[in-house]
């Protein structure tokens, strides 16, 4: 049960950072309209977020070593990254251009990263001791 308790707060985690990643990712892709740029600009801001609301609410994790946390939340989200980015230009090379493709596109990349995300944070970013 803890399990999905974990699992729904890291997706409302997660919904809000949505909402910080698309507006920010629509920001830029307008005014760049270039999606690599956009989709990472956009990631660096909304993993600030979740690295902060992870750490304090879904994983309750303060007191596992800030430092280590870092580089370890960095190497997850790092893979993360690469995944997100890659599969969404993959996917908006193959359905085309135009703002509504990218953020499917963009949608595509992240919902393919969750899994990496999640059980990264749970077993090795803020593990319980």
């Amino acid at each position: 049960m803890k399990f999905i308790k974990k699992f729904l707060a890291f997706c409302m985690v997660g919904a809000f950072a949505a909402i910080i990643e698309y507006s920010s990712f629509n920001l830029f892709f307008y005014l760049s309209s270039i999606f690599v740029f956009s989709k990472s600009f956009a990631l660096l801001i909304s993993n600030t977020f979740v690295f902060i609301a992870n750490r304090n609410v879904t994983f309750s994790s303060k007191s596992g070593g800030k430092k280590n946390q870092i580089v370890r939340y960095f190497f997850v989200y790092l893979v993360a990254f690469f995944v997100s980015v890659g599969v969404g230009s993959i996917a908006f090379d193959l359905i085309g251009a135009g703002t509504l493709n990218a953020n499917i596109s963009a949608i595509i990349g992240t919902l393919c990263a969750i899994p990496i995300t999640f059980f990264g944070s749970l077993y090795w970013v803020f593990p319980k001791k």
